[in-house]
């Protein structure tokens, strides 16, 4: 019996560690997630976001790829292609959303947590909101609790998105896995054996329910952790609501200290428009007293003064 429980307990802990499966290219069933699992393998890193790096490099492509999710008939899927659907779709709408409104300090609870409540995700019969994505179709339609790893909301609290899109194909490995990591992540559930204290994310606090009612909790996670028992007592941990940003991988960046011109030469050229205080933007070549900078959200490339600038620190 003994024997039995290590081995047990080795295998729960091999499975809470291992990456999530790849898919091959070919393996997104009838909607193409292809172009969106690029950008994450891209963006995603040490369970952060590069949104900088979004809202440059990325940016056509996830515009280009919400575009094409907005032409999809859902009703022709089956289950796990719908359900895979639905969450790259939630991920990638949230993504470019932040993005797009994205300025240092920037955190998805602005505005009484309003990126939630606004019509935001596209779908081929109109216009809804996160929320009603979240909570009128992918909880109460799939009634898989596990869902609630993988839609992400960008904050350091919520799960973290895994740098590849989901796929029909090994989707319920994929979510046991991305269950099982998460849980067994110190710094958003910490599960103290010793002290028998379990202080969890809110994220089970909120939808009890859903995951068989408060009783039932302790019993629904010891499948995922050894070390959860019915005995000890639950509470729950403050949710940080900072968002999950990366450092640039590369390139130089700069904040804007003021509203100022942009010219398509370093000694004026064309009038490109303005960009806004606070706007952060890559920096690509210098003259003088100028900076040749690519603007975010395909604004395009223009020189701007440097004394409107600091160097952007996260």
């Amino acid at each position: 019996m003994f024997v039995a429980w290590i081995f047990a307990l080795v295998l729960g802990w091999v499975a809470a560690v291992t990456p999530a499966q790849e898919p091959k290219a070919t393996e997104f069933g009838e909607v193409d997630h292809s172009e969106w699992d690029a950008i994450l393998r891209e963006v995603v890193r040490d369970e952060r976001v590069d949104y900088l790096a979004v809202r440059t490099a990325h940016w056509k492509a996830l515009e280009s790829y919400l575009d094409r999710m907005a032409k999809i008939d859902v009703s022709d899927l089956d289950e796990k292609e719908r359900l895979a659907f639905y969450i790259n779709l939630y991920n990638a709408t949230m993504v470019h959303t932040i993005a797009k409104r994205w300025e240092p300090g920037y955190s998805v609870s602005e505005k009484d947590f309003g990126v939630f409540k606004e019509p935001l995700v596209r779908l081929k019969t109109g216009k809804i909101t996160l929320d009603h994505l979240e909570h009128e179709i992918l909880r109460p339609k799939f009634q898989d609790a596990r869902i609630h790893v993988a839609i992400v909301c960008g904050a350091r609290s919520c799960p973290p998105l895994i740098p590849r899109a989901y796929s029909p194909v090994d989707l319920s490995e994929v979510l046991e896995a991305n269950f099982r990591r998460f849980l067994h992540d110190s710094f958003r559930n910490e599960v103290d054996e010793k002290k028998g204290v379990l202080r969890l994310s809110k994220i089970f606090e909120w939808f009890a329910d859903d995951f068989g009612g408060a009783e039932e909790l302790p019993h629904y996670l010891a499948h995922y952790h050894p070390g959860i028992t019915d005995e000890q007592k639950i509470t729950f941990k403050e949710y940080d609501w900072s968002l999950n940003i990366a450092e640039p991988k590369e390139g130089r960046f700069v904040v804007l200290t003021q509203a100022a011109s942009v010219f398509g030469a370093p000694s004026g050229g064309d009038d490109l428009g303005q960009a806004s205080s606070k706007e952060v933007v890559e920096v690509i070549g210098e003259e003088g007293d100028r900076l040749h900078v690519r603007r975010p959200l395909g604004r395009g490339e223009g020189w701007i003064p440097k004394s409107a600038t600091k160097a952007y620190e996260r």
